[in-house]
């Protein structure tokens, strides 16, 4: 099964900066160096032929650049035709995207676990992907989400950060679920079950993720680890030691194929159980050796004890405030009656048919198992055999017992190693499946077509937020390919949401279903009671169980309420206006192509998106000295915290991105006014986009070489002294001198005001000034800073994600053919399944499959590719 022996990870850390100086001359007033006859010329982003670029045909042949078969995309009718690497990209990315999208609409911002929580900047852009693609269903999830998970924390801009809606509290819970932690051996295992989060991808070298835990017990013989594992081959390292990475007191591989999975847990049972000194801090290191798929490890935010190893981005490990999900079990060997394992659980219902229980035994043997009731009476003992492997058996019981009373099963084999399996959804309980025909499920309602059945839960609940519910379903008679039933959650008469799903997810059998519900979109009745109400598109359809009341059924469900508790409060205006973007993009969309499909969502959140759109217009500041959202001088947006790869930091800033999208999104949403709201709006808001255009042209443009560019930003805190700044403002502000994906605002957000010779010379520019060799092709780094006292360039060592997607959305615009063709095979070349968030010099990408920078790729791609043709009118 598995293989134990001594190994030695060492991880070389190779942290090689290289400097590359170009000259050049400030931003203002001096003119730049004129580059070398053989740098690339302005306009022209070939680079010239050293022979390490592919031989596409394109550049001389000097008979050094090797000819490596990647096949060039051709330009078609203006679009242009991606490789078979290419689709297979684009598709296994757009796949993450929808895989992430939950029943509620909650998209989660990193599957890596590298951030934390959705954000309102990255989810925006993901309903452009879908909109894109032409998944307008899902690009409505996502906003009602957003819309609704704001009016419930009653703001009136977006946040920075939300976090999914997990359920705080459950109500009336029916199903058949332990209610005391498993006993084994006499001493409880020790656990972090949670394992909700993605938290590290754990892949060697560059990758390992680490854990501190201490058990009451003496000896360690088995582990179970929130780990997600796509691959197929390869090998899982697991040590145990006193600090990250350290085997001293056990080294051990686990061939892939031999470990016990279930979703995102996987079990590992030791060859001979590790002694270790009870209450001890020890450390677990865990990382894949793999060829293929991926290893990720997930745990709980915030839960403390968890380290991460990253070497590219971090350089090594770095202690982190989360913790990763474990249970580690003593030995657990139930073999003979004084080494039983014992589990208590609650009855649901009054009558016990069968137990099943999971169990793995190294050999074929016997077990023995018996029922007691709480005084200890013994109910039942059934003997049967166990197979030399992991399986279910089942108990035979046949008993009629007492609706809410406890029971006790406990179980032990005859000989071999025998343990009792700990993974199910409550995985610190031992599992336990009792099949019961009780009074809960003694009863049904059959409906479908006008027979609807409706369930009024207490009026307790008409203070929580309710997002979730189960019920007991079972679909009746021959399901029809277009059957539907539908689930709608009531606040009053209002409805709150609605799920329909296609009768084929129920089955003949009564199956507890759960359904999770958004937060209500519009204004509902504070104290009103919630209904649930269940309807189905053919008569006779579905059946809903619950216990029988005389001639009534009492339906049976279990409600699920939340808390909303944002991760982030900082204000990010760019992340704001993102999403009035998108969402005005979304509504246009439907208005043109998809006629009265998507007018009720639109109309229900209009006037809570028009709002937002107007608040920051409209808001004097007081974050910084009399600055306020709309600057009285310069007529420009201010953010308080704008995130930029410059510095790492937030800065405090009159930024192009934050206008040019302010500006596009009044733009758009003046277009929306004139369709869902009124005239005077349309009026308003086209009059504030085009205010802020002019403020941008007269204010974050510079001189750079005699041509007009658009600038990055203007930097607002007083006090801080960069070189990087070309001059100040009579008002003290300071205008950033150097270039990065900021410069290419207006590329990204399509502005409507673009002037296209300025943005022409802002990408000359950057491309003289910021290009660096990537392993043979020619690309812009995420910063550019121009230090203007040694006059040379420094240029950061990675190509961002969402930078490279607005460059290849431009070259492709103004016909850049072998541009375009060179951004794809970069592409295709250094990305491994998905597109990242970032590709690092060496070969290296970060956060796979990132919400903002993959979605920011999808949506050029489908753009270059004729994928999506938005509407042309301006």
């Amino acid at each position: 099964m598995k293989s134990q022996f001594t190994r030695r990870l060492s991880v070389m850390l190779l942290c090689l900066l290289l400097a590359f100086t170009m000259l050049l001359s400030a931003c203002t007033p001096a003119e730049p160096n004129t580059p070398p006859d053989d740098e690339e010329k302005p306009g022209d982003t070939t680079p010239p032929d050293d022979g390490k670029d592919p031989d596409d045909g394109k550049d001389p042949d000097d008979g050094k650049d090797p000819d490596d078969g990647k096949e060039d995309p051709p330009v078609d009718d203006g679009f242009v035709k991606l490789t078979e690497k290419g689709n297979l990209l684009y598709n296994a990315t757009y796949q993450t995207m929808l895989d992430r999208l939950m029943q509620d609409g909650y998209a989660q911002t990193s599957l890596t676990g590298a951030y934390d929580g959705m954000f309102v900047r990255d989810a925006s852009i993901q309903v452009m992907a879908h909109i894109a693609q032409g998944d307008m269903d899902a690009a409505m999830n996502i906003l009602k989400y957003m819309a609704a998970y704001h009016k419930a924390l009653g703001v009136d801009h977006a946040i920075h950060i939300m976090n999914p809606l997990n359920d705080d509290k459950l109500y009336d819970f029916v199903a058949g679920e332990t209610t005391a932690p498993a006993i084994v051996n006499g001493g409880q295992s020790v656990s972090q079950m949670g394992n909700t989060d993605a938290l590290y991808k754990v892949v060697l070298p560059n990758n390992q993720a680490a854990q501190e835990f201490s058990v009451p017990f003496n000896n360690i013989c088995e582990m179970i680890i929130a780990l997600e594992i796509s691959a197929k081959n390869g090998k899982i390292h697991l040590d145990i030691g006193n600090a990250p990475g350290d085997a001293s007191v056990a080294e051990m591989e686990f061939d892939v194929k031999d470990v016990v999975t279930d979703g995102k847990w996987a079990k590992f049972i030791f060859d001979e159980p590790i002694s270790v000194v009870p209450n001890q801090t020890y450390v677990f290191t865990v990382a894949g050796e793999i060829s293929d798929g991926n290893v990720v490890a997930f745990g709980k935010l915030s839960a403390g004890g968890a380290h991460n190893f990253d070497l590219p981005a971090y350089g090594g490990w770095i202690k982190e405030t989360h913790s990763i999900g474990y249970q580690i079990r003593p030995n657990t060997t139930i073999t003979g009656e004084s080494n039983a394992a014992k589990q208590t659980f609650t009855m649901a219902g009054d009558r016990m048919d069968k137990i099943d229980i999971a169990l793995t035994s190294n050999e074929a043997t016997k077990a023995h198992a018996k029922l007691t009731d709480a005084s200890g009476k013994v109910l039942k003992e059934v003997t049967l055999d166990v197979p030399e492997s992991t399986t279910i058996l089942t108990l035979d019981m046949g008993l009629t017992l007492t609706e809410g009373a406890q029971y006790t099963l406990t179980i032990w084999t005859d000989s071999g190693r025998t343990a009792w399996e700990m993974m199910s959804a409550d995985s610190h309980y031992l599992v336990i499946t009792p099949k019961y025909s009780g009074s809960k499920l003694a009863g049904s309602v059959t409906l479908g077509g006008s027979n609807v059945a409706s369930l009024t839960l207490p009026a307790e609940l008409s203070s929580q937020k309710v997002t979730s519910a189960a019920l007991y379903l079972a679909a009746v008679g021959t399901i029809g390919e277009n059957d539907t039933y539908t689930v709608s959650l009531y606040k009053g008469d209002q409805v709150v949401d609605e799920i329909t799903c296609a009768l084929s997810t129920l089955t003949d059998k009564a199956e507890l279903h759960k359904f999770e519900f958004c937060l209500p979109v519009t204004d509902v009745a504070a104290d009103a009671v919630y209904t649930i109400k269940v309807s189905a598109s053919r008569d006779g359809s579905v059946k809903w169980f619950g216990q029988k009341d005389g001639d009534n059924v009492l339906l049976s469900y279990t409600v699920g309420c939340s808390n909303v508790k944002p991760i982030s409060t900082a204000v990010q205006v760019d992340g704001h206006y993102m999403w009035m973007n998108s969402f005005a993009m979304f509504a246009l969309e439907a208005e043109k192509n998809f006629k009265g499909q998507y007018d009720e969502f639109i109309k229900a959140v209009y006037p809570q998106m028009s709002a937002y759109a107007e608040y920051f217009f409209n808001t004097e500041g007081t974050i910084s000295g009399n600055i306020g959202f709309i600057d009285e001088d310069y007529g420009l947006m201010y953010t308080p915290s704008y995130e930029h790869s410059r510095d790492g930091r937030y800065w405090k800033a009159f930024d192009l991105i934050t206008n040019v999208f302010a500006s596009e999104a009044m733009h758009k949403m003046s277009r929306v006014a004139s369709v869902f709201g009124t005239e005077d709006k349309a009026t308003e808001y086209a009059a504030y986009a085009d205010d802020l255009a002019d403020a941008i042209h007269e204010k974050l443009t510079c001189d750079f070489g005699g041509k007009t560019i658009y600038t990055e930003m203007i930097d607002v805190e007083n006090g801080k002294n960069y070189d990087g700044y070309a001059y100040t403002t009579e008002e003290g502000y300071r205008v950033y001198k150097g270039f990065s994906f900021v410069n290419l605002a207006p590329i990204a957000a399509d502005w409507y005001a673009m002037d296209e010779e300025i943005m022409a010379n802002t990408y000359e520019a950057y491309v003289k000034t910021g290009s660096d060799n990537y392993d043979g092709y020619n690309m812009l780094g995420v910063v550019v800073n121009l230090n203007k006292n040694d006059k040379t360039t420094k240029i950061g060592n990675h190509v961002i994600g969402k930078g490279f997607a607005w460059e290849l959305h431009y070259n492709w615009k103004m016909g850049n053919t072998e541009r375009v063709e060179e951004l794809i095979s970069f592409m295709e070349v250094n990305s491994a399944e998905v597109y990242p968030e970032v590709w690092v010099k060496g070969g290296s990408v970060s956060d796979s499959a990132n919400q903002e920078h993959a979605n920011w790729i999808l949506f050029s791609v489908a753009r270059i590719t004729g994928k999506y043709q938005p509407d042309a009118e301006k």
